[in-house]
C-alpha cells in the first residue's frame, strides 16, 4: 500500500493552468480530504517572498482561485485557475505537497491524479461536437447573487426533479464524469454549491430515451438550471414541464431574485440559438435589474419593474416583491414556432431597459452598471 502521483499530473496542472483539476483516488475519503484541505492553505503560500519581474513588488504571487473540496465517489477533488502570472515552477510542487499532506493525516493508500475529461454526458452540452445534437427540452433556471449562499431549498428541489426520471443518476463536474448514488447526491450538490468551483451537471434517466438534468454554478454567480429533454420528449411533454417547472419556480420564489422557463434548453440557458441575439454572456446581473433573455414566463423583482417598458404586463405572487411576466400562450413558444421569434420580440419589448445592451462602464470602479431609466 502506498501513496503514488500518477504520470503527467504536474505537466496537467501546467498545461491547464487555468482550468486544472487535482484528484485524490482513495477509500480513505475523509482523511484524503482533511488532507487536500491542509495542502490547498500550503498551495496559496507558494508564492509567498517570490518576485517577477513584470509584477509590482508588493503585489503577491498567488495563484487566482482555488476550490474547496469536493467529495466524489473515487475519492476528494479541488479545481484551480493559477492565473497566468504563477509560475510554473511552484505549480509543478502542489503533488508533491498533496503527498506529504496525505501522509500526515495518515492516508496509506492512493492516487493523486488529474482526471480525464469526457464521457458520455459531454453530449448534452450545447456547445458539444455531438452529431446529431442532443435534443433540447423545457427549462427553468433560478438566480441569486453570489453573494449570497446557495439555499438548501435549492438542493431539494434539484433533487426531488431529478427523482421525477428514476435512476441512475451520473455527474459531470468540471467535464469529468462519475456515478453517484441518492445517498451521495445532496452532500455532492451542497459541497459544489460551497465550493464556488466548476458547474456540476447532475443526470438522470435514460440517455437514449429522455433525461431530466440538473446544472449547478456558483463560480462568479448562483445558477441553478433544471430541464428534461431527449429523443423520446415530444411537444406535449415539453408543454407539461414547463407548466411543471414554472410552479416550482413560484414555489421557491422566496429564495430567487430572478427565474425563467423556457423552451429549447440544452444543459441550461446559455444556447445563442434560444436567445436570437439578446444573450447576456457572462454579465453578472445582482439579480436585481437584468434579465436573462425574453421567454415565456419570469420571475421578477422591484428593479425589474423600474426598468421595464410595461410595468403592468405583471402578475404580483404571494412572494413579497415577486412577480410573475407571462407572455403568450406556451405551444406558441415551441422550437421552431414561427410566433417563437415573434414573442420574444414582443417580450423584449415589454423588458425594456432590462438587458445588457442598456449596459455601460462603471464611471466609479471597474467593470458595467446599469445606468437609471430614462423617462
Amino acid at each position: 500500500m502506498t501513496i503514488e502521483i500518477a504520470p503527467g499530473v504536474a505537466q496537467r496542472l501546467v498545461e491547464h493552468y487555468s482550468a486544472a483539476v487535482l484528484q485524490v483516488r482513495t477509500a480513505e475519503t475523509a482523511a484524503a480530504t482533511r488532507a487536500l484541505d491542509a495542502a490547498i492553505e500550503a498551495i496559496w503560500a507558494l508564492g509567498e517572498g517570490v518576485e517577477l519581474p513584470h509584477l509590482d513588488p508588493d503585489e503577491p504571487v498567488s495563484p487566482k482561485y482555488i476550490s474547496k473540496v469536493v467529495p466524489t465517489p473515487h475519492g476528494p477533488m479541488v479545481t484551480f485557475d493559477f492565473g497566468e502570472d504563477f509560475p510554473p515552477e511552484l505549480i509543478e510542487r502542489i503533488p508533491d505537497l498533496i503527498v506529504a499532506a496525505l501522509r500526515t493525516e495518515g492516508v496509506t493508500d492512493g492516487t493523486v491524479c488529474c482526471p480525464r475529461e469526457g464521457g458520455a454526458l459531454t453530449r448534452l452540452y450545447w456547445n458539444s461536437n455531438a452529431s446529431p445534437p442532443y435534443p433540447c427540452g423545457a427549462g427553468l433556471r433560478l438566480w441569486a447573487p453570489a453573494r449570497r449562499e446557495v439555499p438548501d431549498s435549492w438542493i431539494e428541489l434539484a433533487l426531488a426533479w431529478l427523482s421525477g426520471a428514476g435512476d441512475p443518476h451520473r455527474v459531470s463536474f468540471s467535464w469529468k464524469e462519475f456515478p453517484v448514488d441518492r445517498d451521495l447526491a445532496p452532500t455532492l450538490l451542497r459541497q459544489v454549491a460551497d465550493a464556488r468551483s466548476g458547474a456540476c451537471l447532475m443526470v438522470a434517466g435514460d440517455l437514449g430515451e429522455r433525461v431530466r438534468t440538473a446544472c449547478l454554478s456558483t463560480i462568479f454567480t448562483n445558477r441553478l438550471d433544471l430541464v428534461e429533454r431527449g429523443p423520446g420528449v415530444s411537444d406535449a411533454d415539453q408543454l407539461q414541464a414547463a407548466a411543471e417547472l414554472a410552479d416550482l419556480g413560484r414555489e421557491i420564489a422566496g429564495d430567487v431574485e430572478y427565474a425563467a422557463v423556457d423552451f429549447d434548453v440544452a444543459e441550461g440557458f446559455e444556447s445563442m440559438r434560444q436567445h436570437r441575439g439578446h444573450h447576456n454572456g457572462w454579465f453578472d446581473h445582482w439579480g436585481t435589474e437584468l434579465v436573462d433573455g425574453p421567454f415565456w414566463w419570469q420571475l421578477l423583482g422591484e428593479g425589474h419593474l423600474a426598468r421595464m417598458a410595461d410595468p403592468a404586463a405583471v402578475t404580483p405572487l404571494a412572494t413579497p416583491g415577486r412577480y410573475e411576466l407571462i407572455h403568450g400562450e406556451p405551444e406558441q413558444w415551441l422550437p421552431d414556432r414561427p410566433s417563437r421569434a415573434q414573442l420574444q420580440q414582443g417580450c423584449r419589448d415589454l423588458l425594456g431597459h432590462c438587458f445588457i445592451a442598456d449596459a455601460i462602464r462603471n464611471p466609479d470602479g471597474p467593470g458595467l452598471i446599469l445606468p437609471p431609466v430614462p423617462r
